[in-house]
Protein backbone atom coordinates (compact mmCIF):
# COMPACT_ATOMS: atom_id res chain seq x y z
CA UNK A 1 0.00 0.00 0.00
CA UNK A 2 1.03 3.44 -0.59
CA UNK A 3 3.86 5.05 2.37
CA UNK A 4 1.01 6.91 4.73
CA UNK A 5 -1.04 3.51 4.49
CA UNK A 6 1.98 1.05 5.23
CA UNK A 7 3.48 3.35 7.98
CA UNK A 8 0.69 2.95 10.17
CA UNK A 9 -2.47 4.72 8.62
CA UNK A 10 -6.02 6.32 9.12
CA UNK A 11 -6.12 6.25 13.12
CA UNK A 12 -3.96 4.55 15.05
CA UNK A 13 -5.75 1.17 16.21
CA UNK A 14 -5.26 -0.12 19.40
CA UNK A 15 0.24 -25.14 4.56
CA UNK A 16 -2.02 -26.30 6.78
CA UNK A 17 -0.57 -26.31 10.71
CA UNK A 18 -1.95 -27.84 14.00
CA UNK A 19 -1.64 -25.34 16.73
CA UNK A 20 0.94 -26.21 19.14
CA UNK A 21 0.15 -24.65 22.84
CA UNK A 22 0.12 -20.89 23.17
CA UNK A 23 2.19 -18.91 25.44
CA UNK A 24 2.73 -14.88 25.12
CA UNK A 25 5.56 -13.72 24.32
CA UNK A 26 8.88 -13.40 26.28
CA UNK A 27 8.52 -9.83 27.48
CA UNK A 28 12.20 -7.88 27.41
CA UNK A 29 13.74 -6.31 30.61
CA UNK A 30 12.41 -2.62 30.17
CA UNK A 31 8.75 -3.16 28.90
CA UNK A 32 6.15 -1.22 29.75
CA UNK A 33 2.62 -2.24 31.09
CA UNK A 34 0.62 -0.71 27.45
CA UNK A 35 3.27 -3.14 25.52
CA UNK A 36 3.01 -5.89 27.72
CA UNK A 37 -0.83 -5.51 27.26
CA UNK A 38 -0.64 -4.80 23.54
CA UNK A 39 1.60 -8.31 22.93
CA UNK A 40 -1.24 -9.96 25.25
CA UNK A 41 -3.50 -8.71 22.41
CA UNK A 42 -1.46 -9.67 19.92
CA UNK A 43 -1.08 -13.26 20.72
CA UNK A 44 -4.91 -14.17 21.00
CA UNK A 45 -5.31 -12.28 18.02
CA UNK A 46 -3.04 -14.09 16.01
CA UNK A 47 -4.09 -17.25 17.69
CA UNK A 48 -7.61 -16.28 16.08
CA UNK A 49 -6.25 -14.94 12.41
CA UNK A 50 -4.49 -18.61 12.35
CA UNK A 51 -7.65 -20.72 13.50
CA UNK A 52 -10.08 -19.33 11.19
CA UNK A 53 -7.04 -18.74 7.92
CA UNK A 54 -6.94 -22.57 8.12
CA UNK A 55 -10.46 -23.76 8.55
CA UNK A 56 -10.90 -21.77 5.43
CA UNK A 57 -7.64 -23.60 3.88
CA UNK A 58 -9.05 -27.00 4.54
CA UNK A 59 -12.92 -26.22 3.48
CA UNK A 60 -11.17 -24.67 0.47
CA UNK A 61 -9.61 -28.07 -0.17
CA UNK A 62 -12.77 -29.94 0.78
CA UNK A 63 -15.23 -27.58 -1.79
CA UNK A 64 -12.59 -28.13 -4.74
CA UNK A 65 -13.02 -32.04 -3.73
CA UNK A 66 -16.79 -31.08 -4.90
CA UNK A 67 -16.71 -28.36 -7.70
CA UNK A 68 -14.61 -26.80 -10.09
CA UNK A 69 -14.04 -23.54 -9.13
CA UNK A 70 -14.27 -22.52 -13.04
CA UNK A 71 -17.79 -23.12 -13.34
CA UNK A 72 -19.03 -21.30 -10.79
CA UNK A 73 -18.27 -17.51 -11.09
CA UNK A 74 -20.87 -17.27 -8.97
CA UNK A 75 -19.30 -17.44 -6.16
CA UNK A 76 -17.62 -14.87 -4.32
CA UNK A 77 -15.63 -16.34 -0.90
CA UNK A 78 -15.74 -17.27 2.36
CA UNK A 79 -16.42 -16.09 5.79
CA UNK A 80 -15.57 -18.13 9.06
CA UNK A 81 -17.69 -18.26 12.29
CA UNK A 82 -16.85 -19.30 15.59
CA UNK A 83 -18.99 -21.78 17.44
CA UNK A 84 -18.73 -23.60 20.35
CA UNK A 85 -16.04 -25.98 21.85
CA UNK A 86 -13.59 -24.63 19.11
CA UNK A 87 -14.82 -25.28 16.01
CA UNK A 88 -15.00 -22.98 13.17
CA UNK A 89 -17.85 -22.83 10.65
CA UNK A 90 -17.11 -22.04 6.86
CA UNK A 91 -19.52 -20.49 4.75
CA UNK A 92 -18.82 -20.40 1.27
CA UNK A 93 -21.07 -17.78 -0.55
CA UNK A 94 -22.50 -17.08 -3.92
CA UNK A 95 -24.02 -13.43 -5.23
CA UNK A 96 -27.00 -13.40 -7.78
CA UNK A 97 -28.74 -10.68 -8.67
CA UNK A 98 -26.87 -8.12 -6.26
CA UNK A 99 -27.74 -10.49 -3.04
CA UNK A 100 -25.76 -13.26 -1.32
CA UNK A 101 -26.44 -16.90 -0.19
CA UNK A 102 -24.60 -19.77 1.24
CA UNK A 103 -22.98 -21.69 -1.70
CA UNK A 104 -21.36 -24.73 1.02
CA UNK A 105 -21.18 -24.75 4.58
CA UNK A 106 -18.16 -26.81 6.49
CA UNK A 107 -17.89 -27.01 10.30
CA UNK A 108 -14.01 -27.80 11.12
CA UNK A 109 -12.83 -28.83 13.72
CA UNK A 110 -8.77 -27.92 14.04
CA UNK A 111 -7.77 -29.70 10.40
CA UNK A 112 -10.62 -32.18 10.55
CA UNK A 113 -13.68 -30.78 8.28
CA UNK A 114 -16.42 -32.95 10.95
CA UNK A 115 -19.42 -32.18 8.91
CA UNK A 116 -20.81 -30.07 5.64
CA UNK A 117 -21.16 -29.89 1.86
CA UNK A 118 -22.65 -27.62 -0.87
CA UNK A 119 -26.06 -25.73 -0.12
CA UNK A 120 -28.63 -28.06 -2.14
CA UNK A 121 -30.58 -24.82 -3.30
CA UNK A 122 -28.42 -21.38 -2.21
CA UNK A 123 -31.36 -19.02 -3.77
CA UNK A 124 -33.35 -20.62 -0.83
CA UNK A 125 -30.48 -19.69 1.52
CA UNK A 126 -29.50 -15.70 1.53
CA UNK A 127 -26.64 -15.23 3.98
CA UNK A 128 -27.77 -14.17 7.77
CA UNK A 129 -27.83 -10.24 8.59
CA UNK A 130 -24.60 -11.46 10.37
CA UNK A 131 -22.99 -13.03 7.74
CA UNK A 132 -24.08 -10.44 5.20
CA UNK A 133 -22.28 -7.58 7.24
CA UNK A 134 -19.19 -9.19 7.17
CA UNK A 135 -19.53 -10.10 3.34
CA UNK A 136 -20.47 -6.47 2.49
CA UNK A 137 -17.13 -5.86 4.78
CA UNK A 138 -15.17 -7.63 3.16
CA UNK A 139 -15.81 -6.53 -0.16
CA UNK A 140 -15.15 -2.97 1.04
CA UNK A 141 -11.75 -3.88 2.88
CA UNK A 142 -10.77 -5.35 -0.53
CA UNK A 143 -11.18 -2.42 -2.49
CA UNK A 144 -9.98 0.27 -0.01
CA UNK A 145 -6.66 -1.63 -0.47
CA UNK A 146 -7.17 -1.62 -3.99
CA UNK A 147 -7.01 2.13 -4.17
CA UNK A 148 -4.44 2.37 -1.24
CA UNK A 149 -2.15 0.45 -3.63
CA UNK A 150 -1.28 -3.19 -1.56
CA UNK A 151 0.73 -5.56 -2.64
CA UNK A 152 0.55 -8.93 -2.11
CA UNK A 153 3.89 -10.92 -1.66
CA UNK A 154 4.24 -13.88 -3.91
CA UNK A 155 2.11 -14.95 -6.68
CA UNK A 156 -0.62 -16.42 -4.59
CA UNK A 157 -3.92 -14.69 -4.61
CA UNK A 158 -4.60 -13.04 -1.27
CA UNK A 159 -6.31 -14.85 1.70
CA UNK A 160 -9.20 -13.06 3.79
CA UNK A 161 -9.64 -13.48 7.44
CA UNK A 162 -12.96 -11.63 8.45
CA UNK A 163 -13.80 -11.30 12.37
CA UNK A 164 -16.49 -11.00 14.01
CA UNK A 165 -17.79 -7.13 14.39
CA UNK A 166 -15.91 -5.72 17.72
CA UNK A 167 -17.89 -3.78 20.71
CA UNK A 168 -17.17 -0.47 18.98
CA UNK A 169 -18.95 -1.43 15.72
CA UNK A 170 -16.15 -1.63 13.22
CA UNK A 171 -15.46 -5.54 11.40
CA UNK A 172 -11.79 -6.56 11.38
CA UNK A 173 -10.95 -7.73 7.71
CA UNK A 174 -7.34 -9.09 7.47
CA UNK A 175 -5.72 -9.78 3.98
CA UNK A 176 -3.06 -11.80 3.88
CA UNK A 177 -0.58 -13.02 1.55
CA UNK A 178 -0.27 -16.49 1.39
CA UNK A 179 2.85 -18.82 1.34
CA UNK A 180 4.27 -19.45 -2.48
CA UNK A 181 7.78 -20.90 -1.91
CA UNK A 182 8.36 -24.02 -0.79
CA UNK A 183 9.82 -24.14 3.14
CA UNK A 184 9.36 -20.00 3.85
CA UNK A 185 6.04 -18.26 5.30
CA UNK A 186 5.79 -14.56 3.92
CA UNK A 187 5.83 -12.07 6.90
CA UNK A 188 5.22 -8.99 4.56
CA UNK A 189 2.11 -8.60 2.32
CA UNK A 190 -0.33 -8.49 5.33
CA UNK A 191 -2.93 -6.11 6.04
CA UNK A 192 -5.86 -5.04 8.81
CA UNK A 193 -8.75 -2.84 6.85
CA UNK A 194 -11.65 -1.94 9.86
CA UNK A 195 -14.87 -1.47 8.13
CA UNK A 196 -17.56 0.75 10.01
CA UNK A 197 -21.34 0.65 9.76
CA UNK A 198 -21.64 2.38 6.51
CA UNK A 199 -18.89 0.39 5.14
CA UNK A 200 -16.12 2.66 5.14
CA UNK A 201 -12.65 2.45 6.34
CA UNK A 202 -12.69 3.44 9.84
CA UNK A 203 -9.25 2.41 10.20
CA UNK A 204 -6.27 0.26 7.99
CA UNK A 205 -2.91 -0.60 8.37
CA UNK A 206 0.17 -2.54 6.69
CA UNK A 207 2.47 -4.78 9.08
CA UNK A 208 5.37 -4.52 7.08
CA UNK A 209 6.80 -1.93 4.28
CA UNK A 210 8.11 -4.56 1.91
CA UNK A 211 7.88 -8.37 1.29
CA UNK A 212 9.96 -10.62 3.08
CA UNK A 213 9.65 -14.40 4.20
CA UNK A 214 11.22 -16.86 7.04
CA UNK A 215 11.73 -20.37 7.13
CA UNK A 216 9.27 -23.33 7.90
CA UNK A 217 10.35 -25.50 10.26
CA UNK A 218 10.96 -28.71 8.53
CA UNK A 219 9.74 -32.19 9.18
CA UNK A 220 12.87 -33.09 11.09
CA UNK A 221 13.44 -30.40 13.31
CA UNK A 222 16.98 -31.13 14.25
CA UNK A 223 17.99 -30.11 10.63
CA UNK A 224 15.78 -26.52 10.59
CA UNK A 225 16.73 -23.01 12.01
CA UNK A 226 16.65 -22.32 15.76
CA UNK A 227 15.70 -18.69 15.55
CA UNK A 228 14.64 -16.52 12.96
CA UNK A 229 15.66 -12.86 13.54
CA UNK A 230 12.68 -9.89 12.68
CA UNK A 231 13.01 -6.04 13.06
CA UNK A 232 10.04 -4.42 13.01
CA UNK A 233 9.64 -0.44 13.24
CA UNK A 234 5.94 0.04 13.04
CA UNK A 235 4.77 -1.33 16.42
CA UNK A 236 6.97 -1.33 20.01
CA UNK A 237 6.03 -4.87 20.52
CA UNK A 238 5.21 -7.71 18.36
CA UNK A 239 1.77 -7.71 16.44
CA UNK A 240 -1.03 -10.23 15.76
CA UNK A 241 0.66 -11.04 12.17
CA UNK A 242 4.24 -11.96 14.25
CA UNK A 243 2.18 -14.63 15.68
CA UNK A 244 0.19 -15.92 13.14
CA UNK A 245 2.83 -16.15 10.81
CA UNK A 246 4.97 -18.22 13.58
CA UNK A 247 2.04 -20.42 14.20
CA UNK A 248 2.66 -21.41 10.65
CA UNK A 249 6.18 -21.59 10.73
CA UNK A 250 6.83 -22.87 13.85
CA UNK A 251 10.18 -21.51 14.10
CA UNK A 252 11.14 -19.52 17.47
CA UNK A 253 10.86 -15.67 16.32
CA UNK A 254 13.17 -12.66 18.04
CA UNK A 255 11.46 -9.11 16.96
CA UNK A 256 13.41 -6.40 17.77
CA UNK A 257 11.09 -3.53 17.82
CA UNK A 258 12.19 -0.30 19.46
CA UNK A 259 15.65 -1.30 20.56
CA UNK A 260 14.19 -4.07 22.66
CA UNK A 261 14.02 -7.91 21.76
CA UNK A 262 10.87 -10.43 22.06
CA UNK A 263 11.67 -13.62 21.47
CA UNK A 264 8.33 -15.86 20.32
CA UNK A 265 8.10 -19.53 20.64
CA UNK A 266 5.03 -21.06 20.82
CA UNK A 267 6.50 -24.67 20.03
CA UNK A 268 6.77 -25.36 23.69
CA UNK A 269 4.77 -27.57 25.63
CA UNK A 270 3.75 -25.37 28.70
CA UNK A 271 3.99 -28.65 30.50
CA UNK A 272 7.34 -29.19 29.98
Amino acid sequence: MKNGFLAAILTAPMVIMAAPPLLAAMPPEGATEEQIAADAFALERGKQLFAHDQAAAVSSVALRKLIDFADHPEVRGYLTVPEEDGVIAVVFYSELDGAHYEFARFMVDGVTVKSGGLIDTPEDNPLSGALERQARSRAAALAYAAQQGAQMCGQASANTVVLPESEAGAVPVYILSGPTRPGRYPLGGHYLVEIDKDYQAATGRAFADQCFDGPIMPADPSIGPELFNVTHSFDNQPTEIHYFAHLHMKVPLQIAANNRFWTIDLTVDAAD
